[in-house]
């Protein structure tokens, strides 16, 4: 784990598993866009941190996602950050009963035992519709990029750096993903389309990549899963049930289910591609005898 300059005040904590990004508002307070998983007991983000003499002032949150928001609470209490988040994930981490309405494949116990580093209260709303967010004068822009998440956000730094989370897999991720997780394949092109239009010096991926030109990026990410969901619809024979189409997607998709939370985690995946062909006509359900089947047209 080791900081990494990108331009101006802006900079990166690079991990073996995300680039969280922040910003220098003086040599010592930072603000923080995510805040990565869980820290382990030793090492990890607050001890950088430390080591760097950096102090985290305000976070700014693109979604509530478990990889996103896990240092959330102990920066809140250690550093007295002061926590951005959207109306919708204020409520889902306001309380483990709103994440369980959220995270709708977990029990109650499971949400206390295992997600509870989710758990954070919010101090500023992000609305919809809101431009930017002013920060001791200085402007943080706000991308609105829904679709992998409900209110997937990006933020672009006063050094005109864009962090657009997870709205694109980076090369290596792309080769390695599964099933990518979109809550919604129709928003989230919305927004792949919409980032190919902007002209930032530099854009960062939460999982773990920069450049410069995304052009190409989202063309590949776009193919990709087109790819994924065109398997679901190949192997879909009339009548499936959906946890017949899911134990054949994970077969299909070589996914490893030996826990609660990746059956879980593969189920909401591929139910979200089942989604989108629904959506766009290329399939219909029906109920027959208290049972949801589903139909290729």
């Amino acid at each position: 784990m080791y900081l990494e300059h990108v331009k101006g005040d802006t900079w990166c904590i690079i991990t073996d598993f995300c680039r969280i990004p922040f910003y220098k508002l003086d040599k010592k307070n930072i603000v923080m866009m995510d805040t990565g998983l869980r820290d382990p007991m030793d090492g990890g983000i607050l001890d950088l941190l430390k080591k760097s003499d950096l102090k985290v002032s305000h976070i700014l949150t693109t979604h509530a996602h478990i990889d996103h928001v896990g240092n959330h609470a102990i920066l809140k209490k250690e550093h007295g950050a002061r926590v951005y988040m959207t109306l919708f994930d204020a409520a889902v981490t306001g309380s483990p009963l709103c994440l369980k309405s959220y995270m709708y494949g977990s029990s109650y116990k499971f949400i206390l035992e295992h997600a509870d580093s989710m758990l954070c209260k919010t101090d500023e709303l992000i609305l919809q519709g809101q431009k930017n967010i002013i920060i001791e004068g200085l402007s943080f822009e706000i991308l609105n990029l829904p679709g992998h998440a409900p209110e997937h956000l990006g933020f672009v730094t006063p050094d005109g750096v864009a962090y657009i989370a997870d709205l694109l897999m980076t090369e290596h991720v792309l080769r390695s993903v599964r099933i990518p997780h979109i809550t919604c394949w129709e928003e989230d092109l919305k927004s792949k389309r919409y980032i190919c239009n902007t002209q930032y010096p530099a854009y960062i991926m939460a999982h773990n990549g920069i450049c410069d030109s995304i052009d190409s990026l989202v063309k590949e990410n776009i193919e990709v899963i087109e790819e994924k969901i065109k398997v679901v619809e190949d192997f879909l024979c009339d009548y499936m049930t959906m946890d017949e189409i899911v134990a054949r997607g994970i077969k299909e998709f070589g996914v490893k289910n030996d826990t609660g939370w990746k059956l879980n985690t593969a189920y909401v995946n591929i139910r979200t591609f089942l989604e989108h062909l629904l959506d766009s006509k290329r399939v219909i359900n029906v109920a027959e005898n208290g049972v949801t089947r589903y139909i290729k047209i």
